[in-house]
């Protein structure tokens, strides 16, 4: 695993500790029997953003067991096999997975609508997702076109029309363009939420406008 990835993982961690999660995601312990864990009725879920394509008012959860990952809808049933070794929730439509180290996205019917083929990606967030191929990472559209060439050591979920980026070691934030609004001069940075965002300079943490 190549330090940037170390990079990727641990900046996770460290949000989430902050209470500063990427994805904001909840955490759901379902308690009865699924028709995979029959021996086993615990089964951590995350809930996701959207809902199944069969039944619009349900629902899909994210599910890991025996170190595989799928979805189930409300009742426990499954809606997409168990299969990837890593995913995300669904957001606008789509849910990153991984199978076979290669991370692309599917629907809420399991279609490959991006094939897998980055070595990181994130959820899409206001029409783009962020994704790494060859060790650098840029943003794509619904159709896995790169909109935002890759440039950047580490790159976020846009919010309000911005998304932070890592560059010369510096945090920033870019517009849909890939143009620096915000030049890189923090050591941590968050997404803006009403207008603002957590930012840290040195061993001090405060907010900033757009």
């Amino acid at each position: 695993m190549t330090r940037q990835h170390l990079m990727i993982r641990s900046f996770r961690r460290t949000l989430s500790m902050l209470g500063l999660g990427i994805l904001g995601l909840g955490l759901v312990i379902l308690s009865h029997p699924t028709p995979w864990s029959a021996q086993s009725p615990i089964v951590m879920a995350q809930p996701s953003t959207t809902a199944a394509a069969t039944s619009p008012n349900i629902p899909l959860f994210l599910v890991r067991y025996n170190d595989k990952i799928g979805y189930i809808n409300g009742q426990g049933q499954p809606s997409i096999p168990l299969q990837y070794e890593g995913g995300n929730p669904f957001s606008e439509g789509l849910a990153v997975v991984t199978l076979n180290k290669k991370s692309g996205y599917i629907d809420a019917k399991g279609k490959w609508i991006i094939p897998p083929q980055f070595e990181v990606a994130e959820s899409f967030s206001e029409g783009l997702a962020a994704a790494l191929k060859n060790n650098q990472m840029g943003y794509i559209n619904r159709a896995g076109q790169w909109v935002i060439p890759p440039r950047f050591f580490l790159a976020g979920q846009f919010s309000e029309g911005l998304a932070r980026v890592f560059l010369n070691n510096q945090y920033g934030y870019i517009n849909k363009t890939g143009q620096l609004v915000i030049a890189p001069q923090y050591k941590l940075a968050v997404d803006f939420s009403e207008g603002l965002a957590k930012v840290k300079v040195g061993t001090k943490i405060g907010y900033i406008n757009k």
